[in-house]
């Protein structure tokens, strides 16, 4: 295992994945551990139709992403992916 430097990069989308607001944060990582950052707040924020993708990208590889509600996701207004 290993030390990471990197970036962790932010995007706050709509329903559509249009990204509204994004950013970054340089972190270091001792290897086995995990790190908080700041807590972040963002104006005029919609859970029901916004969401956060966020992932760690170190020496121009992405090593882990996800994404996050702000509600419950029976709540959250997800597009109609129109399957039938």
């Amino acid at each position: 295992m290993y030390e990471v430097n990197g970036k962790i990069r932010w995007e706050l989308r709509d329903s559509d994945s249009n990204v509204l607001q994004s950013g970054t944060h340089d972190i270091q990582v001792d290897a086995l551990s995990a790190k908080w950052l700041d807590k972040m707040v963002f104006d005029n924020l919609d859970p029901e139709t916004q969401h956060l993708h966020f992932y760690l990208e170190a020496d121009g590889n992405v090593l882990s992403e996800g994404s996050v509600l702000f509600t419950v996701a029976k709540y959250h207004n997800f597009q109609n992916p129109h399957l039938s």
